[in-house]
């Protein structure tokens, strides 16, 4: 039998166990201290990328030198401030690089992961394409929302409005830009720099819009914040944003001194962009005073800078090519077309193509080149066919009203809290003297609480009677300009149409004739008659079906004919629109009197206007 050999039987001490345990908590301890010492190191690095660039690449450099065999996303976060520091260099291949080195040691599941995406989609929208920005922008949202990160959708959100944006589609940019702020406002804890710099994206849209005086608010709110922000590259946008809105508005001293304020900015952080920017609305501004030398200049600079910022390029290249025309120096918009790449290839919004092609064809048709400006002519009806089929403009311009009306009804919602609020105070003193059973200091209180209370109570519903009064003002001054809208592609299709015609008519029609007779086809005023009714019914639903219960003998053209009265447009606008003469609106107008019952001393416009709504 064999000896069985005996285990060892290790016991330890209670000493040991706790010693052991310290050692545990000591070596966990000081690693949370060096992850969190680097997570500093790398937040400093960011920060610095926007206040002192060059310490930034040193230490950016160095944190990647120092983890290089840490191939985990510790070291894909140092990679991405790299390609961060390149993009605002707008060193966007350099830039682009980095991202995808970071995105191949970031695991999708981590957090970081979407804003990696997130960072590589702006690359793309700053060269252009957006196509691109956009599909990546989606990639990372999924991922996002599959993580519930509320600070990546924020960001995603905020790209997904610039890149639409950059293509015109300001329904979609307005939508995004909304989409992201009520992210940042549903966090926990709403941080101020995400928050901020989406109202300067959202004023930016409502500037495309022509929208100033709510821009120039929203500009107004940011700006204390940003000036005291680390972000310069934030602050200089906003000076040059708020003074391009002021110039718009004709504010041109206020704008002077942000453009000025911008200036002293930009000699101690150079960014390409922000300079052309910078440029750009100084030559507004000096067209605007008419100094057109300065503004030339100032525009010819703009453009160079911005050839390596496609998704800028487009518009301000339409902005100088409309100060040539302006000018009438139409050779040189020629000469410029010649030497330079036109929009027609790139990838940019119908809006932007509509106005390009529009200073195109002017431009050769002054020149005597009536083919170009037929095939210029043409592209303009084509992409204005396809903006308008888009209804962006309108969809944006709700969408706009409904974020204003939004803002002055909580302003209302306040006001009546302020009201609550102080008749709760008021009673609470009443209840106090009463208390103190003081009847004679008790009733000087309550007749001079009461004094004050009617004095508060009546600035309190003023100013609630004028935020109504502002709402009313709002709708009124949406719906005046839908009208304008419909009157002015109307009368621009009709001259558009002349224009064409007379072209015809200088042109040898035997060389010609094949392609002359392409053009006819743009001529019809029927799709212009179909958009004017759309809009017409998006303004007034209840009208059509309210005249055929009263009247329901009249025709759909009767309807159409008294939907232009509705609207006050004149019996010459009506014959423009409708491309008849004014005799003709005369004998019309007559006929459907009859119809309706009207007697000659009652007015048509009145009668319209007041009973049918």
């Amino acid at each position: 039998m064999k000896n069985k050999i005996p285990r060892p039987n290790f016991k330890f001490s209670p000493v040991f166990n706790f010693i052991l345990l310290l050692l545990i908590l000591l070596i966990v301890k000081q690693t949370s201290a060096q992850q969190n010492e680097l997570k500093n190191i790398q937040d400093q690095a960011f920060e610095l990328i926007f206040k002192n660039q060059n310490k930034a690449i040193v230490l950016i450099d160095s944190l990647i030198k120092k983890h290089e065999n840490n191939k985990t996303y510790v070291q894909g976060i140092n990679l991405s401030h790299k390609g961060v520091y390149y993009a605002v260099q707008n060193q966007l291949d350099s830039a682009a690089v980095y991202f995808n080195k970071a995105i191949e040691l970031t695991p999708k599941k981590h957090k970081f992961y979407p804003n990696l995406l997130n960072n590589l989609s702006i690359v793309y929208k700053k060269k252009g394409d957006f196509s691109k920005a956009i599909e990546t922008l989606n990639e990372a949202l999924i991922i996002a929302n599959s993580q519930n990160n509320k600070d990546a959708k924020a960001k995603i959100y905020s790209e997904l409005s610039s890149s639409y944006r950059g293509l015109n589609k300001y329904n979609l940019a307005i939508k995004y830009s909304l989409n992201s702020i009520d992210v940042i406002k549903s966090k926990d804890s709403i941080e101020a720099y995400p928050l901020n710099v989406e109202k300067q994206k959202l004023a930016n849209l409502y500037r495309a819009l022509d929208n100033n005086t709510f821009a120039n608010q929203l500009y107004k709110e940011i700006l204390p914040y940003f000036e005291k922000s680390f972000y310069t590259d934030a602050k200089i946008s906003t000076y040059i944003n708020y003074a391009a809105s002021l110039i718009n508005v004709n504010e041109l001293s206020k704008a002077e001194v942000l453009l000025l304020k911008s200036k002293k900015e930009l000699d101690n952080f150079y960014n390409e962009e922000l300079f052309a920017f910078y440029k750009l609305t100084y030559a507004m501004y000096y067209k605007k005073i008419g100094d057109f030398d300065k503004a030339e200049n100032c525009f010819e600079i703009a453009l160079s800078s911005f050839k390596n910022h496609l998704d800028n390029y487009p518009k301000t290249l339409n902005e100088y090519l409309y100060f040539l025309k302006e000018q009438k120096k139409f050779n040189k918009i020629i000469n410029f077309s010649n030497l330079n790449q036109g929009l027609d290839s790139m990838q940019v919004g119908f809006q932007d193509l509509v106005d390009y092609n529009g200073v195109m064809g002017l431009a050769y048709e002054n020149a005597g080149n009536y083919k170009k400006s037929i095939f210029h002519f043409k592209n303009k009806i084509r992409y204005s066919d396809s903006l308008n089929q888009l209804n962006n403009f309108a969809i944006a311009k709700d969408l706009q009203a409904k974020y204003q009306i939004e803002i002055i009804q909580q302003k209302n919602i306040s006001l009546q809290k302020n009201i609550q609020s102080e008749t709760r105070k008021n009673i609470a003193i009443i209840a106090f003297s009463l208390f103190l059973g003081v009847v004679l200091l008790s009733f000087i209180l309550r007749y001079r609480i009461k004094l004050i209370n009617e004095t508060k109570l009546k600035e309190v519903y003023a100013k609630k009677i004028d935020a109504e009064k502002k709402l009313i003002t709002l709708k009124d001054a949406l719906l005046e300009e839908q009208k304008k809208e419909l009157l002015s592609k109307s009368l621009e299709a009709s001259s558009l149409s002349k224009k064409l015609k007379l072209i015809k008519s200088k042109i040898d029609k035997t060389s010609l004739n094949e392609k002359l007779s392409d053009v006819e086809e743009y001529l019809t005023p029927q799709n212009e008659l179909r958009k004017l009714n759309y809009e017409f019914q998006r303004a007034y639903p209840n009208f059509e079906s309210q005249l055929l219960r009263t009247f329901p003998d009249l025709s759909k053209n009767d309807i159409l004919f008294l939907s232009f009265i509705k609207l006050n447009f004149s019996f010459k606008e009506i014959a423009a629109i409708l491309n008849i003469t004014h005799q003709s609106v005369i004998t019309k107008k007559y006929r459907i009197s009859k119809k309706i019952q009207l007697t000659k001393d009652v007015d048509i416009y009145e009668f319209i206007n007041n009973e049918i709504n």
